[in-house]
């Protein structure tokens, strides 16, 4: 009966054990969790050379209608704005321009507007609607392939020339002139 006593003191001795390695464990993840939320180091001011001027504009824009608490806040917004991770159309802000040329690689072609929804190619990024559903609005062409959206499937990977209006941040549209186009080179 020498073994009884044994296991009781071989249970102590794992219970004690095994709460020492629960305590470690809390305390490295408390520590994780603040270094995660303890800022490293302080923010650099967001400088605005190279980004387009209107969007300059308009991130200045909400910046000012909103309260940060610092500056470092302030920088971080800008930052996000200027780099396209905030929708600024969600904001209510609309980055509407003048017609622009530009070329670049179709990346993706939507043929949605055959179920009355929109048709669209991205363009290196920029979003151009091609036609939406049922619309009897002027709208440009595609030109090049079969001169048809669909046939612009095969030109993915390829360089295209759009010429069309600016409707918002890489956002543009063939509506509004007969001239405006998609063209596969």
């Amino acid at each position: 009966m020498v073994l009884g006593p044994l296991l009781v003191c071989y249970t102590e001795t794992m219970k004690q054990t095994f709460a020492i390695i629960g305590i470690i464990i809390v305390l490295i993840v408390i520590l994780f969790g603040l270094s995660l939320i303890a800022p490293s180091a302080p923010a650099e001011k967001v400088g605005t050379q190279g980004y387009d001027e209107a969007l300059v504009e308009a991130c200045n824009s909400v910046l000012t209608q909103v309260a940060f608490a610092n500056e470092e806040e302030s920088d971080m917004f800008m930052s996000a704005c200027l780099n396209g991770e905030i929708d600024l159309t969600e904001l209510g802000v609309v980055l509407e321009g003048p017609a622009e040329t530009f070329t670049g690689t179709l990346t993706e072609v939507n043929t949605g507007c055959f179920a009355d929804g929109e048709c669209y190619v991205m363009v290196d990024g920029k979003h151009v609607t091609l036609l939406r559903g049922w619309s009897q609005d002027t709208v440009g062409s595609v030109i090049g392939g079969d001169n048809s959206i669909g046939g612009l499937e095969a030109f993915i990977g390829s360089e295209v020339e759009v010429y069309a209006k600016k409707t918002g941040l890489n956002a543009y549209t063939l509506y509004g002139d007969a001239a405006y186009y998609v063209k596969v080179k």
